[in-house]
């Protein structure tokens, strides 16, 4: 699964089930909560895809 605000190359190959996030991208077991959040957390997903502003303290799940 590819996220928003990720760029892939076109040579990559992501595993069924592992998360890609991140420019530079990174390919990343769904398990792996922590290093997901580590990737995301700067990306602001909501706030792109919605103008949404989170609060200070907020983490997605």
């Amino acid at each position: 699964m590819g996220h928003l605000r990720t760029v892939l190359p076109a040579d990559s190959m992501v595993p069924i089930g592992w998360v890609a996030v991140g420019d530079p991208v990174r390919i990343l077991p769904p398990e792996d909560h922590d290093g997901i959040w580590a990737v995301q957390k700067n990306l602001d997903f909501p706030g792109y895809a919605s103008a949404w502003t989170a609060p200070p303290t907020a983490r997605a799940c």
